[in-house]
């Protein structure tokens, strides 16, 4: 009998399969989106070719720097099959219509051929350090500070510089090979099952350790550090295409005000703690790329694992899911995640869609900007959160038509009572597909401080509508002191499919908020039948129904006699609802159903 855990794995690639068509029929993308007629001339970059020839297709450079040396607005260098043990640093803007590209190859399977990866092999030699522990090793900084550990290609983490300063990374670096620790609920798991490996740094040594205690004189080491591999700052107008980047902090970062219109697509990114940082820079597009991760340990397993499975014993594999959470927050991490797909902080009008992004800590996490949309993405098995936007300055921000799988929190909305907010904030959360495994993982989660910095306080006005959520634990659920600091007065929850266990956890105090927010036109199946004064009239309550079959349903549409047919709200026009009037809604077309009302829930008959 398969293990439940390959159960799920195998329903989510299907999932992943289905839904990356539907997204791609939907919003008309293909591999081809985004490429322009050469307006420039075209540079060629070869691992047997040498810099002091042209750089033409019969005389390439050999290394990507001097590509970049020569390029104009409207040049594209062309990065042949390789291995290119270089960072690439764009100290040059394109203009608009001529952009500068620099593009990669892929294989005939689609594997990408070109990689880029600034990490170097590692020829110092270690000494063991037994007064750390047994099976710990030791070196002097050999030449810089580590900031990434790659093992075979494979990912180790970096213990967080307090906790070595603390001693606490010297305690865990001793920790015999069959340690076990305690998770949530209590039940053991083996503590190097996750990590298999991890390193960290103290007054000018670096230390590492292998479960087995294996001597890492013998292996594959590369380290690359502080910094990333490939860094566009300051610059606009280009183009990264058909790269793998990998060896680094992070993989891209494009930072700065004047960092507009710049555009990554297709890449893969792999292997750093950020794989893709965006920081200030306007107008940028993340697409069509594959962001993931590769963890030395092949027992690693990242995914939802808040709740318990019915009564059931937990099993073995959320105990890891847990782990890894905890570790990359408290261990590996300032009291935060620090293992990221997507970061984006400031700037306006930044898209993020198209992307596969697949295992780790957070997917997507954006805050202080405005009008950005992170749509059409599947984003899956992250142990702590698929998608975050923290609400600080954040305006006019969408999160629409993605899939999210098997993440402990499908979206949060973090800091919804952020201090100093003295403008207007908005978002709005519609036709997404949220599924968990059963009895774990919520799909979306309010998250607020434990005091407003000042009364009255001016809420964010929260849109979350024409989504489906799925298996898993919790519908929605909230932090257990938000009813004291205001809950969510400006928000609008409507025409959503609750096929959860409990699609509004009221023992977070979701039950003792004041009617001020708009909770209508929902099914809500599981415990659906809520008693709370908040609860709208047109509400479908399906008590201990179930739409989907979680094993089994890959696609969200709704049955043909089920009650959630025509139970909705047109928001395409101007509406009314719990008493207010509202604007037709973002993302919601004229004649977007059939019928006299719309099917509730992400996908319409």
């Amino acid at each position: 009998m398969k293990s439940q855990s390959l159960v799920f794995a195998t329903l989510a690639c299907g999932l992943v399969c289905i839904c990356l068509a539907g997204c791609a029929c939907r919003s008309g993308m293909n591999v081809n989106k985004g490429a322009q007629p050469l307006t420039g001339s075209v540079y060629f970059v070869a691992m047997d070719g040498d810099d002091t020839q042209a750089g033409g297709a019969t005389s390439p450079f050999k290394t990507i720097a001097m590509a970049l040396s020569m390029v104009k607005p409207g040049d594209t260098v062309r990065i042949r099959a390789g291995n290119y043990c270089e960072t690439m640093d764009v100290h040059v803007s394109g203009m608009e219509g001529k952009p500068i590209t620099l593009e990669g190859e892929r294989g005939s399977d689609g594997g990408w051929l070109t990689k880029i990866d600034p990490s170097v092999t590692l020829t110092a030699k270690w000494v063991p350090a037994p007064e750390v522990g047994a099976g710990v090793y030791k070196m002097p900084f050999p030449g810089f500070e580590p900031f990434l550990m790659l093992v075979d290609g494979k990912f180790i983490p970096r213990i967080w510089p307090t906790q070595m300063d603390s001693g606490e990374g010297f305690k865990r670096l001793a920790y015999p090979s069959d340690h076990r620790v305690k998770t949530y609920v209590g039940n053991r798991v083996a503590y190097w099952d996750v990590m298999g490996a991890m390193y960290g740094c103290k007054d000018g040594q670096v230390y590492v350790r292998f479960r087995d205690g294996d001597d890492p004189n013998d292996k594959h080491i590369r380290i690359a550090p502080e910094g990333g591999c490939v860094k566009i700052t300051g610059q606009s107008r280009v183009i990264l295409r058909d790269l793998c980047v990998q060896g680094g902090e992070f993989c891209i970062s494009i930072k700065g005000p004047a960092a507009d219109h710049n555009i990554i697509e297709r890449c893969r990114l792999v292997n750093a703690s950020r794989r893709i940082n965006v920081e200030g820079a306007s107008f940028s597009v993340i697409r069509n790329n594959h962001i993931t991760a590769e963890f030395y340990s092949d027992k690693c397993l990242t995914g939802a694992w808040g709740g318990t499975q019915n009564g059931e014993a937990v099993p073995y594999e959320l105990g890891l899911k847990y782990l890894f959470y905890h570790q990359y927050k408290t261990f590996f991490g300032p009291t935060s995640t620090s293992d990221f797909g997507v970061t984006l902080t400031g700037g306006s009008d930044n898209e993020i869609y198209g992307n596969h992004v697949s295992k780790g800590g957070q997917g997507i996490h954006f805050s202080r900007t405005a009008h950005a949309r992170v749509y059409d993405n599947v984003v899956q098995a992250m142990s702590s959160i698929g998608i975050i936007v923290t609400m600080e300055q954040v305006v006019n921000a969408q999160i629409h038509d993605n899939l999210i799988l098997d993440c402990n929190i499908g979206c949060r909305i973090h800091h919804v009572n952020a201090p100093k907010q003295l403008a207007p904030r908005s978002l709005y959360v519609y036709r997404n597909r949220f599924w968990q495994p059963p009895g774990v993982g919520s799909s979306i989660f309010f998250h607020y401080y434990p005091e407003n910095d000042r009364e009255p306080y001016l809420h964010p006005d929260l849109f979350i509508y024409h989504n489906s959520f799925c298996g898993g634990k919790d519908g929605m659920k909230t932090s257990s002191h938000a009813h004291k600091v205001g809950g969510i007065p400006n928000a609008l929850v409507i025409n959503n499919v609750f096929a959860n266990p409990t699609p509004v956890n009221c023992s977070t105090n979701f039950g003792k908020m004041e009617q001020a927010w708009i909770f209508d036109y929902n099914w809500l199946g599981g415990t659906g039948g809520m008693a709370a004064t908040w609860r709208g009239s047109h509400n479908v309550a399906a008590n201990g129904e179930s739409i989907w079959a979680v094993l089994n349903e890959s696609c969200f549409v709704l049955p043909t006699n089920s009650t959630a047919r025509q139970a909705g709200l047109d928001v395409s026009q101007p509406f009314e609802a719990g008493g207010r009037s509202f604007p037709a809604l973002p993302g919601m077309e004229p004649g977007y159903f059939n019928g006299a009302q719309p099917d509730v829930g992400a996908v319409q008959h």
